[in-house]
């Protein structure tokens, strides 16, 4: 009798839990700070986010190629699912340097598209009222028209 290859041994799998337990703590008062507006966990930024390739910028496509690596721990949605805000959790007390730069890039690219970024800690996630708070100016944030919109107009 032969003993099956590691490629012929069937693979173990199992259902994970898509969100760790500060990941539902900060989802759950993101859905009860603020009614009216849906909350998704867990979104790619490339859905979020489209990066126009220039030629004249070489970092464009290498930008864009970051993007789809990059995750949105939650995203903040108008009723008409304009997103209005993207917040991180912070998993670490003292980000490294690389992590602080590409932060940075993020929040860049998110404020550049008129969405407002926001880090929280993991070891302070703050109340119901404060996220209300803290979210109210951004949530009331009309984008501006787009050219098209200025030409029909005038």
């Amino acid at each position: 009798m032969t003993t099956p290859s590691a490629r012929e041994r069937p693979l173990t799998v199992r259902a994970k839990c898509l969100l760790s337990d500060p990941e539902k703590l900060l989802y759950g008062r993101l859905v009860r700070a603020l009614p009216g507006h849906i909350v998704f966990a867990k979104l790619p930024m490339s859905q979020l986010l489209d990066i126009a390739r220039d030629p004249s910028r070489e970092k464009a496509p290498s930008l864009a190629h970051e993007l789809r690596h990059w995750v949105a721990d939650f995203v903040v949605c108008a009723a008409d699912f304009t997103v209005t805000a993207v917040i991180q959790l912070d998993r670490r007390a003292q980000p490294r340097e690389l992590q602080r730069m590409r932060d940075a890039l993020r929040n860049q690219q998110l404020q550049a598209a008129g969405i407002r970024a926001f880090r929280v800690p993991i070891a302070d996630i703050p109340t119901e009222a404060h996220l209300k708070a803290l979210l109210a100016l951004r949530l009331t944030y009309s984008a501006p028209p787009t050219s098209r919109a200025l030409r029909q107009a005038s």
